[in-house]
């Protein structure tokens, strides 16, 4: 089974029905790969795989200004019979604020989780808010949105843990370190309304991290995220726990140090079988590097549950496209991170998406967000693997010479 999007109605000019149609069938044999979907930053996705429903959570394209918070933006998919991606347009503003995260609940029921606008000036932490919809006709329908003054973070992520409960995890700076810790939350959906419960909100699991990204096997957790303070910014860790349904509490394994990464990078987690996930990171090493945007190459990696159950089996790394990952205000030359690589699986396929920021030669940027496929595979020991479509989005630097940035495939 391979994913074949359908290209927005914009992007077929003339010349690009002409790329189309030379590259069309080399395509469909090896899965198409960084396609451009949308302008914007720090994509999220989720896929209710019953329903066949993918929704699509990103910030706003504002470049012009140093602004990592800005309106929140929600796309709603649907992946029709013969498995081409189907994007209902227009996309909808939904919120403002900051690092938007989503996932599936099933039965066309999603949970969303972000930042809000207000940066506290000692701490950095923003409100956490939660908004848990429905998806209709093609459409998201916000039923209960919930923010407590007390929940405060930075870069939240949210998974299901059944039962009607989700989990946010995140990091903080409360503690009078010049680190963040990590904190989860676990709210409870009731009627259509969702809030945390008391008992488990605010307990930190962590102390020192950012950047979370989470995901479930079963009752077991699967965690990542990146180390804190310096010089732990550039690696990546993973964790494990035990949810306890009647109790409402997580029993912890230690963290393991899995690889390095880009600074601060984005990354994210998905399940990929009953003990094994998928992974996709920013290297630590860029591909371009100038004064306007920073270019890095996108890496995936494998996680098997140990035969214990307290640690992650990591292997089958491979680097498979490349993404903005730090970039610079072209104004007043503010250093600030915009990239973004987000997961969702649908049955032997994988969805990532990550942005890439395009000046054509001028003082502004435009960021675009591009989708990824891939196949899971097992041999037949049971390893996973990952075979990713083409590669279409590697030449961005010499295409954004010659104009051609909105011209897809490139």
């Amino acid at each position: 089974m391979q994913f074949r999007p359908v290209y927005p109605r914009q992007f077929k000019t003339q010349k690009s029905r002409f790329f189309m149609l030379l590259f069309s069938s080399f395509f469909i044999l090896k899965s198409y790969a960084g396609v451009n979907y949308a302008e914007g930053l720090v994509p999220s996705i989720a896929i209710d795989i019953a329903t066949r429903t993918i929704v699509e959570t990103h910030v706003e394209d504002d470049c012009k200004y140093y602004n990592p918070n800005g309106k929140l933006y929600l796309k709603v998919g649907t992946i029709d019979a013969n498995n081409n991606i189907n994007w209902q347009q227009p996309e909808n503003q939904y919120e403002v604020g900051g690092h938007p995260k989503v996932a599936s609940l099933g039965e066309g029921r999603f949970v969303e989780v972000h930042e809000d606008q207000y940066q506290d000036k000692n701490t950095g932490d923003y409100q956490i808010w939660v908004t848990y919809g429905t998806v209709s006709n093609n459409t998201f329908h916000k039923d209960s949105y919930y923010g407590a003054l007390g929940i405060r973070g930075q870069k939240p992520s949210v998974a299901y843990l059944g039962n009607d409960k989700v989990i946010v995890v995140y990091s903080r700076n409360d503690n009078g370190h010049p680190w963040q810790s990590l904190y989860y939350t676990i709210y409870q959906l009731n009627n259509g309304h969702i809030k945390p419960i008391d008992a488990a909100t605010n307990v930190q699991y962590e102390t020192s991290g950012t950047t979370p990204s989470i995901t479930m096997l079963g009752k077991t957790i699967i965690e990542t995220h990146i180390g804190d303070p310096a010089p732990y910014t550039n690696s990546l860790f993973s964790k494990v726990g035990t949810f306890d349904d009647s109790s409402n509490t997580i029993s912890w394994n230690p963290s393991n140090f899995y690889t390095s990464v880009g600074f601060n990078s984005n990354h994210s987690i998905v399940k990929i079988g009953d003990d094994a996930i998928a992974e996709t990171h920013y290297g630590e090493s860029n591909t371009i590097f100038e004064l306007d945007d920073d270019i890095w190459d996108i890496w995936s990696a494998i996680g098997t549950l140990s035969s214990d159950g307290k640690s992650i089996n990591w292997a089958n790394y491979q680097k498979f496209d490349s993404g903005t990952g730090f970039s610079y205000n072209p104004n007043k030359y503010i250093p600030y991170f915009y990239g973004g690589t987000a997961l969702a699986s649908f049955g032997s396929q994988l969805l990532e998406a990550h942005t890439q920021v395009q000046d054509l030669g001028k003082r502004t940027q435009t960021v675009h967000m591009y989708i990824d496929t891939g196949s899971i595979t097992q041999d037949s020991g049971g390893n996973y693997n990952i075979n990713w479509g083409l590669n279409s989005s590697k030449n961005l630097r010499s295409n954004q010479q010659k104009g051609r940035a909105s011209i897809l495939p490139w």
